[in-house]
């Protein structure tokens, strides 16, 4: 992925395609990514951006530090951890369940940070550092998705609402490239495990491991092309 400074149109394209794809997944399959990090951002060739790595995903009715993505949180670097889920509390997951975004959220601030600064080490890199070479109009929505407070992080959706991802630029954007299922079910269908090397030591889902999962999106992804006209 090129330096996010050098093009910031195409990145602000990028986080618009990223965000729909977490925005699907929230609101019409019900389901938590979990590893929302930069190996799981794929970029084609045509420069748009695509989300991956399924392999953690969890259904929000089973979230819990025994669930699917619980049993495997360690996996996953932990500078993507959010405090209130790190230490495997059920408080922590039991809010995760009533705001199902803030843990995606939270992956995406810190995978931003990233993209405009080079890794970092977590929450206590984010709130000594602040946002350092994130482009201006990013800052205000990337504060709230960092937040140490879950419930104040924005969905994805209400990070859409940002007023650089409706200027006119985005708008012909828009209206030129289809938005909205693509960015999530062509790499879905394409680069399942491509580039990310947890996928293969993640426990399997039980039962019928990330077979399960694409069982529950395949079915919200018709209903959402259906409501498109496609």
């Amino acid at each position: 992925m090129s330096e996010m400074g050098e093009d910031p149109i195409s990145g602000f394209w990028g986080l618009n395609s990223i965000l729909k794809a977490l925005n699907f997944l929230h609101c019409q399959a019900n389901l938590v990514h979990g590893c929302c990090t930069p190996e799981a951002i794929f970029v084609t060739s045509s420069g748009d951006w695509k989300i991956g790595t399924f392999g953690f995903v969890t259904d929000v009715p089973s979230l819990g530090p025994h669930s699917h993505l619980g049993r495997n949180l360690g996996l996953i670097p932990d500078r993507y951890i959010p405090a209130e889920v790190k230490g495997g509390d059920a408080g922590g997951w039991s809010h995760l369940s009533n705001v199902v975004h803030s843990l995606d959220m939270y992956q995406l601030g810190v995978t931003i940070f990233e993209l405009y600064n080079g890794r970092c080490n977590g929450g206590s890199d984010l709130s000594s550092a602040g946002a350092g070479n994130i482009h201006a109009d990013l800052v205000p929505g990337w504060s709230r998705v960092v937040s140490s407070n879950p419930a104040s992080r924005p969905s994805a959706n209400r990070f859409l609402e940002a007023k650089l991802f409706k200027s006119e630029v985005m708008q012909v954007l828009h209206l030129s490239i289809s938005p909205s299922l693509p960015p999530l079910f062509a790499c879905l269908n394409q680069q399942r495990h491509a580039g990310f090397d947890l996928c293969g030591r993640v426990q399997p889902e039980e039962p019928g491991g990330e077979g399960g999962v694409l069982q529950q999106l395949r079915p919200a992804e018709q209903r959402g092309r259906r409501r498109q006209g496609h």
